[in-house]
C-alpha cells in the first residue's frame, strides 16, 4: 500500500475518536453476495463494527456482507412510505437495515427479511436483539434464496434493495404479493434510460399476471458519472386465476 494512504489512515484516526481501524477499499464489489476486498490503512485486529442509523445499532463486517450507508435515508424514505399494520417483506434483506428501520417507524407490521448469505443472516438475527427495545412492529428474519422459500403468505408491501435490475426476481414478488401491493424496485440508470426502463416495467408485470396501477420513480443517489441509482414505486393489482 502506498505511504500516503497508510498516513491518510493515520490521520483519520487521530481526528475520529474510537476508531482503531481504517480500511481502503479495493476494486469493486464481486459475486452473489457482492463482497469487496479492503486493504488496512492503519491498525490491526477484526475488521467487525458497529453501524449507527435512525438510532438504530447494526453489526456487521464490510469484508464479508454487503451493507451501504449512504442508503440511510433511502431506508428512512421507504419506513415513511410504509403504513402501519401492513404485511412487508423485504427481499435481499442483508444485515436486516431495511425491516429494522421500517419496524422502528411503524407500528403493528409484520416484516420478513430473506437473505441468502449466512454470515449476513447471522448479523440480521444479532442486530434484532441488539434492538428489539426500539420496535415497534413484528420483525423476523428468514435464512434462503427467495426464489426457493414458500408458505410465508402474501405481502401488502415488497422491497427489492438489489440493484441492477434483477428483474427475474419480479416474478417472485408477483408470488408474494397481496391483491394490490406496493413494490419498491430498484435500478442502476442513465437519465436517458428510466422513461424505457418504466415502460419495460410495466409490460413485464403484465405478463407475469398483473396490472400497474401507478408508477413512480425517484433518485437515490448516483453511482458515476450521469449514472444513477432509482427507485421504482410501483402500486400492482395482481389478476387472480
Amino acid at each position: 500500500m502506498p505511504l500516503e494512504l497508510k498516513e491518510i489512515g493515520r490521520l483519520i484516526a487521530e481526528c475520529q475518536s474510537g476508531v482503531r481501524l481504517v480500511l481502503v477499499e479495493r476494486g469493486k464489489r464481486v459475486g452473489e453476495f457482492r463482497r469487496r476486498e479492503y486493504e488496512i490503512a492503519f491498525g490491526y485486529g477484526m475488521t467487525e463494527t458497529i453501524h449507527r442509523e435512525h438510532g438504530l445499532r447494526l453489526k456487521l463486517d464490510p469484508t464479508e456482507v454487503f451493507f451501504d450507508p449512504k442508503l440511510s435515508r433511502e431506508r428512512r424514505k421507504i419506513a415513511e412510505l410504509s403504513s402501519d399494520g401492513e404485511r412487508i417483506l423485504v427481499m435481499f434483506s442483508g444485515i436486516g437495515p431495511y425491516p429494522l428501520v421500517i419496524g422502528k417507524f411503524r407500528k403493528g407490521c409484520e416484516i420478513l427479511g430473506i437473505e441468502a448469505n449466512e454470515i449476513a443472516y447471522r448479523y440480521s438475527l444479532e442486530n434484532l436483539e441488539i434492538n428489539k427495545k426500539l420496535l415497534k412492529s413484528k420483525v423476523k428474519f428468514v435464512l434462503g434464496d427467495v426464489r426457493e422459500v414458500y408458505g410465508i403468505g402474501e405481502f401488502d408491501r415488497i422491497v427489492m434493495p438489489r440493484p441492477r435490475g434483477k428483474e427475474d426476481f419480479l416474478e417472485v414478488a408477483l408470488r408474494f404479493s397481496s391483491e394490490k401491493c406496493t413494490i419498491h424496485f430498484y435500478d442502476f440508470l442513465k437519465e436517458g434510460e428510466i422513461e424505457h426502463r418504466r415502460r419495460e416495467l410495466i409490460r413485464l408485470i403484465s405478463k407475469l399476471g398483473g396490472e400497474t396501477l401507478s408508477i413512480e420513480h425517484r433518485r437515490v443517489g448516483s453511482i458515476g458519472q450521469r449514472k444513477y441509482r432509482i427507485c421504482f414505486d410501483f402500486l400492482i393489482k395482481k389478476r387472480r386465476k
